[in-house]
């Protein structure tokens, strides 16, 4: 079954270090189990607390909530209380959606906390969560190739230029089993998109390089290295992160593959 370029990479990077996601040695993080487990599922805010500048002014607030409900789904799709749909990852007890990191102070079977710190120390928040059957979230599509991008028609002179990796999420399914092959930091592959519609995909660690020809299709990366064509929908674009994801699937068989890069100055 053929496999990206980006994925054999990641791969060698997965056995060259050793590293991987899934450990069950979350010291301090109070998870009780697999994250990624316990994770999917509905979860109803009960409870927030705010603390921090807002607009201007100084809020100190913890209040009882309801009726705001959020899904997790075992494909990695995060359901928000309105339907939006975005990519969900776990790395040790931190928490990712739409660009931004959440601490998971507490997860278990019923019961969990998220919590998010901006980086001057000027705002903070907890959210208290249980987990329900009930709600009012639109299910996602169960297409497992409509990877939720971020839409419309992306401009390609945002994606000119070069690109240095600097995480990586890579995970298959086979026959209902979930496998984390790579997840984690991950700096040696770049991509150097020219406005000529060529490009370079290289590897540092090796000293590789694929020569490419690229264009947009909406909000998707179309790669075309040596005949062979690959789809990459961008999941997060800013004038220095990109985000991407790859994806393939058989009978029984899924592939993911979330790369995360740094525009290069």
């Amino acid at each position: 079954m053929k496999k990206n370029y980006l994925f054999l990479v990641a791969l060698q990077l997965f056995f060259v270090i050793g590293f991987t996601g899934c450990s069950d040695d979350d010291e301090g993080g109070g998870i009780a189990g697999d994250p990624n487990e316990l994770l999917v599922g509905t979860w109803e805010l009960i409870h927030s607390e705010v603390q921090g500048y807002v607009d201007g002014q100084w809020v100190d607030e913890s209040v009882p909530e309801g009726d705001y409900f959020l899904t997790f789904t075992d494909d990695n799709k995060f359901i928000d209380n309105d339907g939006s749909v975005y990519l969900w990852r776990i790395n040790g007890n931190v928490l990712s959606w739409d660009g931004d990191d959440y601490t998971i102070e507490k997860l278990n079977a019923e019961e969990m906390v998220l919590s998010f710190t901006e980086d001057d120390g000027t705002y903070f928040e907890r959210w208290t969560f249980r987990k329900t059957t009930g709600g009012n979230i639109q299910e996602p599509d169960d297409d497992e190739d409509d990877v939720p991008g971020v839409g419309g028609e992306v401009d390609r002179n945002r994606v000119i230029g070069e690109w240095q990796s600097v995480a990586v999420n890579v995970y298959e399914i086979i026959g209902g089993e979930k496998s984390v092959i790579a997840e984690g930091p991950y700096t040696t592959a770049t991509w150097i998109f020219k406005e000529s519609g060529r490009g370079i995909m290289a590897d540092t660690s090796d000293d590789s390089s694929l020569y490419m020809d690229w264009h947009m299709l909406g909000d998707v990366i179309v790669i075309n290295v040596d005949g062979e064509e690959e789809k990459y929908t961008i999941t997060s674009l800013s004038d220095d992160t990109l985000v991407t994801v790859y994806t393939e699937e058989g009978e029984g068989y899924f592939f993911y593959a979330e790369y995360t890069f740094r525009r290069v100055e």
